[in-house]
């Protein structure tokens, strides 16, 4: 939603960076925040200053889908669309099910207590 607004999209889109923990997606929304300012306060530049909108909006529905499985609550279902299963099952961790404990069976997969103590 902040992407269609000119300068704040950057900031959305490093708002994004920082709940998912990408440092890569900060610089880059600190990069449009930037590039954003310098070029609208320069008069010759300041029809490039569109470019960058559409830029910045690009990037933001480029990086939804990604953003949205590392953000991903732990405690719900995996959704039914295979590619957001895949990408959001390849950022949680793994578990060896024949040498885990029952803390990992309960805490990271998700099984009930009952039938992690019958296992």
């Amino acid at each position: 939603f902040w992407s269609f607004v000119p300068v704040l999209g950057g900031g959305a889109i490093a708002y994004a960076g920082v709940k998912s923990g990408s440092n890569i997606w900060i610089g880059v929304g600190a990069g449009f925040v930037a590039g954003a300012i310098v070029i609208s306060s320069i008069p010759v530049l300041s029809k490039l200053a569109t470019i960058l909108w559409f830029a910045q909006i690009a990037t933001a529905f480029a990086l939804k889908r990604a953003y949205l499985a590392k953000t991903y609550p732990k405690d719900l279902a995996l959704p039914d669309d295979p590619k957001l299963f895949a990408v959001i099952a390849a950022n949680r961790p793994k578990v060896d099910i024949n040498t885990c404990s029952k803390n990992d069976l309960v805490n990271t997969l998700g099984l009930p207590i009952v039938y992690a103590n019958d296992i």
